[in-house]
């Protein structure tokens, strides 16, 4: 068993992602144990293609998320929170700055039909309480920035997932962290010409 992030789209123009299996492909979408998410990413980050993305996507197919509330910390297309959904989540909270991602983030919602247990906002006043599960897949530079607010809102024993940092990034990013996070080895993504780095720290 091993994830895949084959990408095609239907005639809307939509783009739609089989998350499980070996092998499988758009023309069989009815595999009784595909995980599908259907989604435009418009003008947003996030088309599940990009290596970062990808990193998340997998650590997330090998976790048992049923019945966990994350939070999609900068959440671009809204692909990691749907994705979070589909494989079990009871609810999620997606996070983003750009007004454009905002709307694109909901539209996807819809599509997945996922828009009740999804709150999307603009603004981290309106989310409350901390989550099993934060996703940030953003940049080296806002992970360190922002620590103290990414750090809040894991729960105790929680999990951080941070993606979206490059190999000379990574001490970086764990001195910011290391104080309330105890971190796994990190993951190199290396299918590209530029190597993407997924750093995992269970909230201690």
């Amino acid at each position: 068993m091993a994830l895949t992030t084959s990408q095609g789209s239907d005639r809307m123009g939509w783009h739609q992602f089989v998350m499980d299996f070996e092998s499988l492909s758009h023309d069989r979408v009815d595999e009784v144990n595909a995980v599908i998410v259907r989604l435009d990413p418009g003008l947003a980050f996030g088309t599940g293609s990009h290596p970062s993305t990808a990193l998340c996507l997998r650590w997330m197919h090998g976790f048992d998320l049923t019945g966990l509330r994350v939070l999609d910390y900068g959440c671009g297309s809204g692909i990691l929170a749907i994705a979070a959904l589909a494989l079990g989540a009871k609810s999620a909270v997606a996070v983003v700055s750009d007004s454009q991602a905002l709307t694109v983030t909901r539209e996807n919602a819809l599509k997945n039909d996922v828009q009740d247990s999804l709150f999307v906002t603009q603004d981290m006043a309106e989310v409350t309480g901390a989550f099993d599960i934060v996703i940030a897949n953003i940049l080296a530079e806002p992970l360190v920035k922002n620590t103290g607010e990414i750090c809040d809102r894991v729960a105790p024993t929680g999990y951080l997932v941070l993606s979206g940092i490059l190999p000379d990034q990574v001490e970086s990013v764990i001195e910011a962290y290391c104080h309330r996070l105890d971190f796994e080895s990190p993951e190199l993504d290396e299918t590209t010409d530029q190597t993407w780095v997924r750093l995992v720290g269970k909230r201690t």
